[in-house]
């Protein structure tokens, strides 16, 4: 999926943007938290849903994220904020669209390969030639283990690999 076109973090259960006011303190109805299927649900929604369930559905994967702590102040524990997307609503905010992270950095595609061939949406050098099902984007093995692999979530993400000019299905914007 090219990032021209990738919207912004949302809740998979309101479809809003997250939002807050300060990154470094992200508190408010619009902060993400994580379900236990990687997917991202807004503070105000999960508090919600809690207040008469002790479970949450994802929209995206169906899953079942049990809720054990009702407790509104412990529901942070059990769900914690999705510090991904506070970034990504950080580095928008800002303005900045390249940081200087070096384990996730975002890069301008720079080659040309021949127009079937699908490059990484993570370096934007190499051909991809895998995909996340989760995360709906197309990496190099490279990017997708180095990614994938710096987060216990993410580590449950499916690789998929892909041929020629694979088109994923939109489905998460984690």
């Amino acid at each position: 999926m090219d990032h021209k076109f990738r919207r912004e973090p949302s809740c998979v259960l309101c479809s809003l943007q997250f939002s807050f006011k300060d990154p470094t303190n992200p508190i408010g109805g619009k902060c993400p938290l994580l379900l236990k299927c990687g997917h991202s649900v807004c503070e105000g929604c999960m508090r919600s849903v809690t207040r008469g369930s002790t479970s949450v559905t994802c929209t995206i994967c169906s899953q079942v994220s049990e809720a054990n702590k009702l407790n509104q102040e412990e529901l942070r524990e059990e769900f914690p904020l999705n510090i991904y997307s506070v970034g990504q609503v950080a580095l928008k905010r800002s303005g900045k669209h390249k940081p200087k992270d070096q384990l996730i950095g975002f890069y301008s595609q720079k080659k040309q390969m021949n127009s079937e061939t699908v490059l990484c949406g993570e370096c934007g050098e190499r051909a991809a030639d895998c995909s996340c099902l989760q995360c709906d984007v197309h990496f190099c093995t490279r990017c997708f283990t180095r990614i994938h692999d710096s987060s216990v979530i993410l580590r449950k993400h499916e690789k998929v690999d892909i041929k020629g000019n694979y088109k994923a299905k939109q489905r998460c914007f984690l």
